[in-house]
């Protein structure tokens, strides 16, 4: 199986009055609650700040993470065709412009890759895949078929997958300089830029120098086709019924076995990992009750902190869950985090003191352009 970073296409929120009806011309709530930072809620008509006070107000201009419709991927290297030109960037910088032109009714761009020095990508003309590399500043060469760019190392050199495959190319001649075989459960961490793998039943992390031999995956219990999730410092490995995260030598940080799911979509967990800044803790989400066929239900935060072998309840919500496509989000500011989910709940938790978490909900629900089909997103301001 590719493990491919996955790619987000940018939907661009429209500023108020935009939209048809009058819900972009409402008034903007009163915020009350005094929060301990701001945060940034996009909806159908815009975003808006919530500032420390606690006043909610209207932000002008988009501030996209890349180029209004540019396909892009997690660590924000993003490409778009222009006059036939494969165009690729990072965050709001231009970075490349092929020398080619795409054409051809099923010619389709697969994974793009970027670093300081050079980007690499995969083409597909049909069923036919072929990996092009370029260095800034020079046209683009075609170095293989079949193949699937991952990332660069630190070094410079390019890992790609072929099937159960990784080759490592070092930046002189884009020719492989590693081989490594049978492996599987692939996926790049591109804040270290090194790949994770399975390989003969152990979890190994290679840096485009040497292998690091982690875990085996016997020991963490985790079965034998865990889904990997890098953080940086520290790795998650999560099966079906239990989650291990290990440190960057392979050691145990933390352990926790999983709630059994109550319906079917309670499965697994309903959020990434989430890494307190400096390893102090993970935090993750799970839901029960929640069948996708629309269905009222809770969904949970769970703290893991160093040395635990179960998760902490932080923060529970009751949710009417969305049909499809739902999931929630977390991201760490201090010792808070900022829980999001896709039907519009919003809550500060303070992971030192539950008990003075705050929910944003009732008022994010009155912003303009809520209860729409387009776009929703909370973040740190």
């Amino acid at each position: 199986m590719l493990a491919v970073a996955a790619v987000a296409v940018l939907s661009a929120a429209a500023a108020p009055g935009a939209l048809a009806g009058a819900s972009c011309a409402s008034a903007v709530p009163v915020g009350t609650v005094r929060l301990p930072a701001p945060i940034v809620v996009t909806t159908d008509c815009g975003r808006y700040r919530f500032d420390r006070s606690g006043a909610v107000r209207f932000l002008r201009g988009l501030a996209l993470p890349v180029p209004a419709g540019a396909s892009y991927y997690l660590d924000l290297t993003w490409y778009r065709l222009r006059g036939g030109h494969l165009v690729v960037g990072h965050r709001q910088r231009t970075l490349w412009r092929s020398r080619g032109i795409f054409r051809g009714r099923f010619v389709d761009v697969g994974a793009v890759a970027s670093s300081r020095a050079a980007v690499a990508y995969s083409v597909f003309h049909g069923r036919r895949q072929s990996l092009f590399v370029a260095r800034l500043g020079r046209a683009e060469q075609l170095v293989a078929g079949g193949e699937t760019p991952l990332g660069f190392t630190a070094a410079g050199g390019l890992i790609g997958q072929r099937r159960w495959t990784l080759l490592l190319r070092s930046s002189s001649q884009w020719r492989p300089s590693r081989v490594i075989g049978r492996v599987s459960r692939v996926v790049f961490d591109h804040s270290t830029r090194t790949v994770y793998f399975v390989r003969r039943g152990r979890l190994e992390r290679f840096d485009g120098v040497r292998i690091a031999n982690l875990a085996a995956l016997a020991a963490l219990r985790v079965g034998p086709r865990p889904q990997i999730e890098p953080l940086g410092r520290l790795v998650g490995v999560l099966g079906l019924r239990r989650l291990v995260v290990l440190r960057a030598d392979g050691t145990v940080f933390a352990s926790t076995e999983l709630p059994r799911p109550l319906a079917r979509a309670d499965a697994g967990l309903s959020s990434a990992l989430a890494m307190e800044r400096d390893a102090g803790a993970v935090a993750f989400t799970a839901t029960r009750g929640n069948t996708a066929l629309g269905s009222e239900g809770t969904e949970l935060v769970y703290l893991l902190r160093p040395g635990a072998r179960a998760a902490s309840v932080v923060f529970r919500e009751r949710v009417g869950f969305a049909v499809c496509e739902r999931g929630a989000g977390l991201a760490w500011r201090g010792r808070r985090l900022l829980y999001s989910t896709s039907e519009g709940r919003v809550a500060l938790i303070d992971a030192a003191d539950p008990a003075a978490s705050i929910d944003l909900t009732a008022t994010v629900a009155r912003l303009p352009g809520m209860g729409g089909d387009g776009s929703f997103d909370a973040s740190w301001s």
